[in-house]
């Protein structure tokens, strides 16, 4: 049960067992809300902004659909 807490924490206010929502670009970090998402995205020490990238997956579906509507 405790690793369900620690996987389910938010990356941002690190309260345990309220992340539901994943970061929708690097689907890496979690967060309780877009609120916490907001903050930890233009936060001043370690920003997310500074290392979230696009899933890999996420790039190629768009490179697809970008390909097939031109």
């Amino acid at each position: 049960m405790l690793m369900l807490a620690v996987l389910r924490t938010c990356d941002f206010c690190v309260t345990p067992d309220a992340a539901k929502h994943w970061c929708a670009r690097c689907r890496k970090v979690r967060y309780c809300d877009a609120a916490c998402q907001r903050a930890h995205w233009n936060r001043k020490t370690d920003p997310h902004k500074g290392h979230c990238h696009r899933a890999p997956e996420a790039s190629q579906q768009e490179a697809g659909g970008a390909s097939t509507s031109a």
